[in-house]
């Protein structure tokens, strides 16, 4: 019967992998230093964070324009509560 023993035998460069580390961490320090001098390229960022302030703009003229038509819809209507709204100012003409 065949054994099923098995043996492995491991050898570890660790030069090798200290070279690696070496490499690796100087990968980063150098992008950490581009970042730090204010090298990085920022374009995409700007366009992304002008996007987001044109649509913030647009989002907050379209509020404004909901609370004065609310504003105006709600001298049509009689009685008390929250029936505001463009339903609410027909519905309180009608009664």
């Amino acid at each position: 019967m065949p054994s099923r023993e098995l043996q492995y035998r491991v050898n570890i460069d660790t030069g090798a992998a200290r070279a690696a580390a070496r490499n690796v961490r100087s990968a980063i320090e150098r992008e950490l230093r581009l970042i730090s001098v204010g090298q990085i390229d920022t374009r995409g960022l700007q366009t992304a964070t002008d996007q987001a302030r044109a649509l913030r703009n647009e989002l907050d003229g379209a509020a404004d324009e909901q609370e004065r038509l609310n504003r105006n819809n709600r001298g049509g209507r009689s009685g008390g509560g929250d029936g505001g709204g463009i339903a609410g100012g027909l519905l309180a003409g009608v009664g």
